[in-house]
């Protein structure tokens, strides 16, 4: 059996104190996991005392503050504030986990220890009856556990909420109904919009977007290509939010950040300070993830991938996540690039981690497509002899969203057909502006698309 001086981990306590310290993200977010009675080190406990009262009045972390009160109350204080000048570039999230569960775990054995030291005691006493020790241990037991491992529900009580608590509202049927009934728009899940480049995944995330916010959701965008000016105009010109600036502003856009860590830091700020419902990264593969060389796609790919499915759960959010596929397969033509899971190899736990998988494809990147009148391209079924009377060109500026993957709903093969409108947005074929629609096309007729 361990003794009790066993049960601690000063190194650990420390580490969550400079992560702590290191900004106002991360405080907001250990402050909601680590209570006081995780320390043992009376050091880093009136530490972290300090740190999570001054935050919950102040909401923003002070080291000054933080010296101070160590300078004023523990004999050794230089000790503990050259540890921290030490150590506080160098924490990130991932170790922070860790030694933050250990806390936790180390918390909950010395309530076991201490518990088992009482029942010791009164076993050992001759005036205590034995009824009265087994209703000491059979309530220790009944608290052994905190009520944070209570977390299982009946399925009557989980049934009973609300969808909107669920699921995020485009208020379009091509959305709500037919491309993302019940994935690809839930809190707690992960989008992962998958084409080459040049096929609109910049595009179609702001897009959809727009269509959040103009139902009063509030998102992140974190941009890994463009520039600041470039990305606000990209947001300012969906016609969803109707030049709404109220709307528009409802999301973010954040284009500092390179460092897997600091997304994840930045994303949990802007949650508790935002309430944001939605967190877009473009693109995965532009993310750096510190411990593994640039050149290695695939593992740093992996890594951010699962890291910001469990952030989105953990948060409740939904992810909208462009990525890339490797390298076209030059052998094949036309409509046979539309994008499958086999153009996700070498990074497969990727596609295993989104619930659901959009890919885009826009014919007029593929020669062979393109129809000689410059204003058209062909649809799969262009040069049938029996198409019934069905479209078989589209126009020039088409682009086209289908499922891949879907955890919660059976795939049916729906297309959604839409136009790039102008340089800064792509909008359902129906919502297509007239001036650039008289301009650019010589469609013959306006049906939907035969699949």
């Amino acid at each position: 059996m361990k003794n009790f001086n066993d049960l601690r981990n000063v190194e650990a306590e420390r580490y969550v104190v400079c992560f702590a310290l290191k900004s106002e993200e991360n405080a907001s977010y250990v402050t909601g996991k680590i209570e006081e009675e995780d320390f043992v080190d009376k050091g880093w406990e009136i530490a972290y005392k300090t740190i999570y009262r001054y935050f919950k009045k102040y909401e923003t972390v002070s080291r000054q503050v933080v010296e101070d009160v160590l300078s004023k109350r523990i004999e050794k204080s230089e000790d503990y504030i050259n540890q921290i000048e030490d150590n506080i570039h160098f924490v990130d999230n991932k170790s922070y986990e860790i030694y933050s569960s250990e806390l936790k775990s180390l918390t909950q054995l010395r309530n076991v220890y201490n518990n088992a030291q009482k029942i010791q005691a009164k076993c050992l006493d001759e005036k205590i009856e034995y009824a009265t020790i087994l209703s000491d241990v059979q309530g220790f037991g009944k608290n052994l556990f905190s009520e944070n491992e209570n977390t299982a529900r009946k399925p009557s009580e989980i049934l009973s909420e609300d969808e909107e608590f669920e699921l995020l509202l485009t208020n379009v049927d091509k959305f709500d109904k037919v491309l993302y009934p019940r994935g690809g728009r839930n809190l707690g899940g992960t989008n992962l919009i998958f084409s080459r480049p040049g096929h609109g995944k910049t595009y179609y995330v702001f897009m959809m977007s727009s269509l959040f916010q103009a139902q009063g959701y509030r998102g992140v965008h974190f941009s890994l290509e463009d520039t600041p000016m470039e990305m606000a105009k990209r947001a300012s010109n969906q016609i969803y939010t109707k030049n709404d600036t109220s709307l528009i502003d409802n999301l973010l856009i954040d284009t500092e950040k390179r460092w897997l860590h600091d997304i994840v830091q930045s994303i949990r700020y802007y949650k508790y300070h935002y309430d944001i419902s939605f967190v877009n990264v473009d693109h995965l593969g532009r993310v750096k993830v510190k411990g593994i060389p640039l050149d290695n796609k695939n593992a740093s790919q992996i890594e951010v991938s699962n890291t910001l499915t469990d952030l989105c759960n953990d948060l409740n959010i939904l992810g909208q996540f462009p990525v890339q596929p490797n390298k076209a397969d030059k052998r094949k033509r036309g409509w046979d690039n539309l994008l499958t899971e086999d153009d996700l190899k070498g990074a497969t736990e990727i596609f295993e981690d989104a619930f659901v998988v959009t890919t885009l494809f826009r014919p007029n990147q593929y020669r062979e497509l393109r129809v000689e009148d410059g204003l058209n391209v062909k649809l799969w079924n262009y040069g049938a002899k029996h198409t019934d009377n069905q479209n078989t060109v589209a126009h020039y500026d088409s682009v086209f969203a289908t499922k891949i993957k879907d955890r919660r709903s059976r795939l049916e093969n729906n297309f959604v057909h839409f136009v790039q409108d102008g340089d800064y947005r792509i909008v359902l074929k129906s919502d297509l502006s007239n001036e650039y629609h008289k301009a650019k096309t010589m469609d013959v007729n306006d049906k939907e698309l035969p699949f």
